[in-house]
């Protein structure tokens, strides 16, 4: 008679975090697998960019301040959508496809109401303790995480 074989002792793997999903990002031109997060207003960010995005939002929630993103991480289809529009004097500044740091899931851009705003102040202030820098000198909206 063969052995019983009783209940299997192995462990299920962790559940991803809640919200995870994976996606083709770009970095210089070279695709790769990316873990995306969600941030508010429905947009996502690399997984690391979107823990530090909602930590700087609660901050700033915490002090009156609302981060609106209107921008996160970008499909190669909507950057390509976004370089034509800009080619054709149709659209705002926009990187060359798979050149855009929106595509490696670390840019975002944040509805500040202007350079004088309440949110312009707050981030240039604090941004960089999470790990975001303004790098687009003429967007006061772009932010990305270079921690």
């Amino acid at each position: 008679m063969p052995p019983r074989v009783g209940p299997a002792t192995v462990q299920p793997a962790a559940p991803a975090p809640t919200g995870i999903t994976y996606g083709t990002g770009y970095v210089n031109g070279v695709p790769r697998r990316i873990a995306l997060a969600p941030i508010p207003n429905g947009k996502r960010m690399r997984s690391d960019a979107a823990a530090a995005f909602n930590r700087m939002h609660a901050a700033a929630r915490a002090a009156g301040i609302t981060l609106a993103p209107e921008s996160g991480f970008r499909s190669m289809q909507e950057q390509e959508a976004l370089w034509r529009a800009h080619r054709s004097g149709r659209g705002n500044l926009a990187a060359r496809p798979g050149f855009s740091n929106h595509q490696g899931g670390i840019a975002v851009d944040i509805n500040v109401n202007g350079w004088r705003s309440a949110q312009s102040r707050w981030l240039n202030q604090h941004a960089q303790e999470f790990g975001f820098r303004r790098t687009v000198p003429s967007e006061p909206w772009h932010w990305e995480y270079r921690p």
